[in-house]
């Protein structure tokens, strides 16, 4: 009975497991995977993913409908074992892939791959480009066979590519492979259901959205396919998802989520005299505050009107909604609130650095040339001493110079203490009597030579004395 009953249960259970259908496929990263179940006319395959999605179509005419993602991978689920071509019906029809007696050659640069082993073609690094009609030519058999793909390769919010940008610094948002027609960048914020245009280019003209004029432009290149913009400078409220669409037909080609960063105090350096703005952009409401030695509101928007309280030197740019000071004092440094209130209040932290610039680059220069000046005329002198240094006999000539120097120092003075001290004016000495006075003699009470007291009377030598 025992056995007879795991028998039964058994059974069922294994019928169960049957009946489930579901078969397990192993792929590798960066590799592909075909489904062996085939579809000859009409058949769908969706993924269960967080949301449940079709990935690929078959319609009755024959047309299976492959969906990629800019960056990614897919695969044309039909083998060729030995012989077999891959064709794009893009702008122009071309071979992109040729299997010739078991021998693979790849047209488009090393993105198209295809697998001895499964016999699949694939192609790799998607781009927006690579969306089109596919024919697949099978010559394994006698009798050649040829499939129809349509490839729609797509930028999805899921996958967009994330960018991060300081506040008040400029980004390149890229769209490669746009179509000719009309071409819209348009922006929502996070968290937000609700586009608004950035900038559209139709008929050759360019017009840019709300918020962004005079902060937009396109990056002009050789390629007319290329519609990659600028933003900048970035302001706090330009984070979000950036998408590149066409407008006729509806198709997006490029999908970038962008992150300001610097939500903490922003340091804004300025020069005496110049401008400096605030990258944060106020529409309707707010205020820029400067917390100096005492806090004071130096400029406010109303309503979309503004208000200078800082002698003409605040401004608002409607256009950008930023706030800015012009003809910067050194006064002007220290912090800044500035208050938004379009929507919920947010306040923003600013410290703003003023260098003042005294010296001229011609002050500057002179002083360099002075040094320099100051510098070789030292090298002169050393240069100079060492030289004097080797002459033989330098000491000798240099005591006998400063002897001589000495000697007529304290001649000159002697004589002008004799005149001075002499009662009588014919007494003084003359010129012609300076070389006959024996200045080497030692000198009597009250410094006058002996020689010269000899010469005066008895009054007079008695006021020398004194």
């Amino acid at each position: 009975m025992c056995g007879f009953g795991t028998y039964i249960f058994c059974c069922c259970f294994g019928a169960v497991l049957f009946g489930l259908g579901v078969l397990v496929l192993n792929g590798v990263v960066g590799k592909s995977v075909a489904f062996p179940d085939a579809v000859k006319k009409s058949g769908t395959l969706r993924h269960k993913g967080d949301e449940q999605q079709t990935i690929g179509d078959v319609t009755g005419l024959g047309v299976l409908v492959l969906n990629g993602v800019v960056g990614k991978s897919v695969a044309f689920p039909d083998a060729v074992k030995k012989s077999g071509t891959l064709r794009h019906k893009g702008d122009e029809q071309q071979t992109i892939g040729d299997v010739t007696g078991g021998r693979f050659t790849d047209f488009r640069g090393d993105r198209v791959h295809w697998n001895s082993i499964t016999g699949l073609f694939s192609i790799s690094g998607l781009k927006v480009d690579d969306s089109g009609m596919y024919t697949l030519l099978n010559n394994d058999a006698e009798r050649s066979k040829e499939n129809q793909y349509q490839l729609n390769v797509d930028a999805s919010s899921s996958s967009a590519l994330t960018l991060s940008v300081s506040l008040g610094q400029s980004v390149t948002l890229l769209c490669e492979g746009a179509a000719n027609g009309p071409i819209e960048w348009r922006f929502k914020q996070q968290q937000q259901d609700q586009w608004q245009s950035v900038v559209a280019l139709q008929d050759g003209g360019v017009s840019p959205g709300p918020g962004f004029k005079e902060r937009v432009k396109f990056v002009r290149t050789e390629n007319l396919r290329n519609c990659s913009i600028t933003l900048g400078p970035v302001v706090f409220t330009d984070g979000g998802v950036y998408e590149c669409k066409a407008l006729h037909p509806d198709r997006i080609f490029s999908d970038v989520r962008l992150e300001v960063l610097g939500l903490g105090v922003l340091v804004l350096n300025g020069v005496v005299g110049k401008s400096v703005a605030f990258p944060a952009a106020v529409k309707k409401s707010g205020t820029l505050r400067h917390k100096g030695d005492e806090p004071h509101t130096i400029g406010d928007v109303t309503g979309g009107r503004f208000t200078d309280l800082r002698e003409g030197r605040v401004q608002w740019n409607s256009a950008t909604g930023l706030f800015s000071i012009s003809g910067l004092k050194v006064d002007d440094s220290g912090m800044y609130t500035l208050l938004n209130n379009d929507e919920r209040s947010k306040e923003y932290q600013y410290q703003l650095n003023v260098d003042d610039s005294s010296l001229s680059g011609g002050a500057v220069a002179g002083i360099v040339v002075g040094l320099l000046l100051f510098v070789a005329a030292i090298i002169t002198m050393i240069i100079a001493m060492r030289k004097i240094q080797r002459m033989p006999g330098w000491r000798a000539i240099f005591s006998g110079a400063m002897r001589k120097m000495t000697t007529t120092a304290a001649g000159r003075t002697r004589c002008f203490l004799m005149t001075r001290l002499s009662p009588n004016p014919d007494l003084s000495l003359k010129p012609s009597l300076l070389s006959q006075m024996p200045f080497s003699q030692e000198l009597t009470t009250g410094g006058i030579p002996t020689t010269y007291l000899a010469t005066l009377p008895a009054e007079g030598r008695g006021a020398a004395q004194t």
